[in-house]
């Protein structure tokens, strides 16, 4: 997702810059990536799993509302803050 950024990539690395997505973006960038597992003829189409850390771990749940071709969810840390679950669902669009 990154590479359509146009900042400084070395800051982001070290951890100096900040690199913000939407959840609609995150669900573009993601069906993206599942559409080339799909492709692939060496990917078991019925073992993909969606996995997010920190504060991308709410990721594969936004993967989740708008596919249905993934297996499992892991989400270690999901990075809501302050959000409740119940915001999060109502906020990102997810399925209740």
């Amino acid at each position: 997702m990154t590479v359509h950024w146009d900042g400084d990539k070395q800051a982001l690395i070290e951890g100096r810059a900040n690199f913000t997505i939407t959840p609609d973006q995150v669900r573009t960038y993601y069906s993206m990536y599942l559409d080339h597992l799909l492709s692939m003829s060496q990917v078991d189409k019925a073992r993909i799993a969606a996995m997010g850390v920190c504060a991308s771990g709410h990721y594969p749940l936004l993967l989740n509302s708008v596919r249905k071709e993934i297996a499992a969810n892991i989400v270690f840390y999901g990075a809501q803050r302050e959000r409740a679950p119940e915001d999060v669902i109502a906020e990102d669009g997810l399925p209740g």
